[in-house]
């Protein structure tokens, strides 16, 4: 999956949820994203805003010319135990009121 993200992120959903799935992601090097993503072990780090360097990465992953990543296990892991919980609460709660106001623990 590509993050090519221009913001500085903290912990954007999309990367847990591929990371919960085993699938590698492609990052911008901006704000927590490289706290997530580490190159070569769970994706790898672009450049933020570097339109060369993300199409040579896309193309380097679509190529085979990057080495495949075949499992994310410590990610998963991680993923699994210390956020998918809250992650699958705020898809439970009803109402957009509710989703302000809980707290996970």
């Amino acid at each position: 999956m590509a993050v090519p993200s221009l913001w500085y992120e903290n912990q954007p959903l999309t990367i847990l949820e591929a990371f919960a799935a085993g699938v590698p992601v492609i990052a911008s090097d901006l704000g927590a994203l490289p706290e997530l993503v580490e190159d070569g072990r769970t994706g790898w780090r672009v450049k933020a805003g570097d339109v060369d360097a993300w199409a040579q990465a896309l193309t380097e992953v679509a190529t085979g010319v990057r080495p495949r990543i075949d499992c994310v296990e410590a990610q998963v892991s991680d993923v699994m135990i210390n956020h998918l919980p809250a992650v699958l609460a705020l898809y439970l709660i009803s109402t957009p009121d509710e989703r302000h106001t809980s707290s996970f623990q």
